[in-house]
């Protein structure tokens, strides 16, 4: 009788250390999306201005950007686990979160590589599976693809910013068989010129659309005088700029662009 009831004990233990969850406040639309495909998405409790994938992470309480989040706002909703992006606020508040007794951890998402690290991270942290995930996208990124084209891919016009070596949307590149002609003495998002466009001569120039409309009619026009003859696309996802699962997306989209 004993014994029976050490196990009931014990069994009611291990069931509640199963059902906790966490309070997550994250930081970063990249890590948003992964919280909610490995199945955290019930677990999250806020997010910043530009959490919008997927639909349900809209309705959720926002604390501003990644860059300038209200620790105000971080803390009323008593997060227990805080998750953002080294590139994000993570200096500033990493002291304050400590100070709070807040778990909290940044992660770096520059390249491919990291991403996926990332998603074994944050799983393994709330003991989630995320090997079917995990799997996919080292399937896709870590296999040698057929060169289809050359292209460049413009992250800003005002100044001209393009994606170079050592990033993921280069490693969407690759992956979708686009070779880059930023060369490899480029590396991360580089500021060049209109004239290196120009003798790059690439197939494709690819730009995302979330850049806005400012500055490019000049562009396209600049282009048009020129005489190249670079086909130029407009990319509306936003995952080809979101270091989360959904660059596997972004790669078979542009698959498909440059059949």
């Amino acid at each position: 009788m004993k014994t029976y009831k050490i196990f009931l004990v014990m069994l009611v233990f291990f069931l509640s250390l199963n059902a906790y969850c966490e309070r997550i406040v994250s930081l970063s639309p990249g890590v948003t999306e992964i919280l909610f495909a490995i199945g955290a998405g019930d677990q999250v409790v806020g997010v910043t201005q530009f959490c919008n994938y997927p639909e349900e992470a809209n309705n959720l309480p926002k604390v501003g950007s990644g860059f300038r989040p209200s620790i105000e706002r971080i803390v009323s909703l008593r997060p227990t686990l805080v998750l953002g992006s080294v590139e994000g606020a993570e200096k500033s508040l990493k002291s304050y979160l400590n100070n709070l007794n807040i778990k909290n951890y940044f992660y770096k998402s520059t390249k491919t590589k990291e991403i996926i690290e990332n998603i074994k991270s944050i799983s393994e942290l709330l003991n989630l599976d995320s090997s079917e995930i995990v799997s996919e996208l080292e399937k896709l990124f870590y296999a040698d693809s057929k060169k289809l084209a050359t292209g460049m891919f413009l992250v800003g016009i005002n100044p001209f910013s393009v994606a170079s070596t050592g990033t993921f949307v280069n490693d969407i590149m690759k992956c979708a068989g686009v070779d880059n002609v930023m060369d490899s003495s480029f590396a991360g998002y580089t500021i060049i010129g209109f004239e290196y466009i120009l003798a790059s001569k690439p197939d494709y120039i690819f730009f995302s659309g979330s850049m806005g409309d400012s500055g490019l009619k000049e562009f396209m026009a600049r282009l048009k005088n020129s005489g190249i003859k670079s086909k130029v696309i407009r990319l509306d996802c936003d995952c080809f700029l979101r270091p989360s699962y959904r660059i596997k997306t972004a790669c078979k989209n542009l698959r498909q662009l440059v059949k």
